[in-house]
């Protein structure tokens, strides 16, 4: 199975080409300029769940619970509990003991500075993998209420006794007993990355608990593999073959998707260029397009194969509700890109579809209307391949398995 980004492979010349093209852009102009977040976010939550693309490290998930679970036994609420919620997340932060080689440490640049504490990197994921029993809701709501919540489940327990050794006692819980009972002494000082055995026993059973069709959960309880696995993208897994068949036809269905968007991101910025009348970047773009063009010829089997209502019902399944114009863009794109591919550059039909489609998300920031939006442009908005959170996910399953 290929990648459209193949091409980078092919040979120098194309390799070199590739690194001078990517060059240009920068990783925050890569964005979702053609709406179809919603529909990839979807596809990674049903690979994935429980991560997100800003996450770093799996052992968060256990300093998080261990972190607040201490401040429950103070008299502090609401944004005086948040205040001492960050007071200790950075304190957590400055006590990190790096080891050789390590990377992933939230902050370590911005200090006392840092916007997003790991609390709400994680706090989903913590939901997610039922690492935090209540409070589906954000941070607010729990610094509001888990008083209030601990006393309730008080009086429940007083009036049908204390079932702590029971499977019912964890609905009465804001964490999980066992996330907490793993807090190590000492905590928060001298804290890494590395997790400890009942660590690791313990979040790979949350993960197949709360996600047991996820390949996420596949991968969590086969060290073999993961330890060794060098894959740009999911779809590039040695082992694909052996996932199973609906992870399979996820993970195809995202591959097809991913080179699709890519190619409208493309040409997109490549109207771009021609309205800036940019010469290198028409010239880069052109030859992007072209070489995206052959791989799209090498895979057409596959994409003629492609099923977007097949699409829409799994991304449903996994939460995404893409809208009636995302939905109709991707159809009508698959379809030129099926009729003619090395015509699409040409084509006026396409080339209106991907414009109108990045003017009805903007509106008035539409860059091929607002001048100012237009000059910020430096290339490169929305062309990296969607990943699925593979990237983040893989970081994670690597603290799973390290030192097995």
């Amino acid at each position: 199975m290929t990648s459209f980004l193949s091409w980078i492979d092919h040979d120098p010349t194309a390799r070199e080409r590739s690194q001078q093209i990517l060059a240009l852009f920068s990783e925050k102009e890569s964005r979702d300029e053609l709406g179809m977040g919603t529909i990839r976010d979807a596809i990674a939550d049903l690979l994935f769940p429980g991560t997100s693309t800003i996450q770093t490290r799996l052992r968060y998930f256990l300093f998080v619970p261990w972190t607040y679970e201490a401040l429950e036994r103070g008299n502090r609420r609401g944004e005086a509990f948040l205040a001492d919620g960050r007071r200790d997340e950075l304190r957590m932060l400055s006590t990190f003991q790096k080891q050789e080689g390590d990377r992933g440490l939230i902050g370590e640049e911005a200090g006392a500075s840092l916007k997003r504490l790991p609390s709400s990197v994680y706090w989903a994921g913590l939901h997610s993998w039922g690492i935090r029993k209540a409070f589906p809701g954000g941070m607010e709501d729990y610094s509001n209420g888990w008083a209030s919540f601990k006393k309730q489940v008080e009086r429940i327990l007083d009036k049908v006794g204390d079932e702590e050794e029971g499977d019912g006692a964890e609905s009465h819980r804001i964490w999980h007993r066992r996330a907490i009972e793993l807090r190590p002494e000492g905590f928060p000082n001298n804290m890494d990355f590395r997790l400890r055995l009942e660590e690791r026993e313990f979040l790979t059973d949350r993960i197949r608990t709360s996600h047991p069709d996820s390949l996420l959960a596949w991968l969590a309880v086969r060290p073999e593999q993961v330890k060794g696995i060098d894959a740009g993208y999911v779809w590039e897994h040695p082992n694909l073959g052996q996932f199973t068949s609906e992870v399979r036809e996820i993970v195809e269905l995202g591959r097809v998707l991913s080179g699709l968007t890519q190619g409208a991101a493309i040409l997109y910025n490549l109207q771009l260029g021609e309205i800036k009348e940019d010469e290198e970047l028409k010239t880069t773009y052109r030859e992007w397009f072209q070489e995206w063009c052959a791989d799209v010829e090498a895979d057409l089997q596959a994409v003629g194969a492609w099923n977007p209502a097949r699409l829409w019902e799994i991304v449903t399944k996994g939460g995404g509700r893409p809208s009636l114009a995302a939905k109709s863009f991707l159809e009508t794109w698959h379809r030129h890109v099926l009729e003619a591919p090395r015509g699409l550059i040409e084509n006026v039909a396409a080339r209106d579809l991907v414009k109108h489609r990045e003017m009805a998300l903007k509106g008035g920031r539409s860059r091929f209307r607002n001048v100012a939006a237009r000059n910020q442009w430096r290339g490169g908005a929305g062309t990296m391949a969607m990943e699925f959170r593979w990237t983040q996910a893989k970081r994670h399953l690597d603290d799973l398995v390290a030192d097995l």
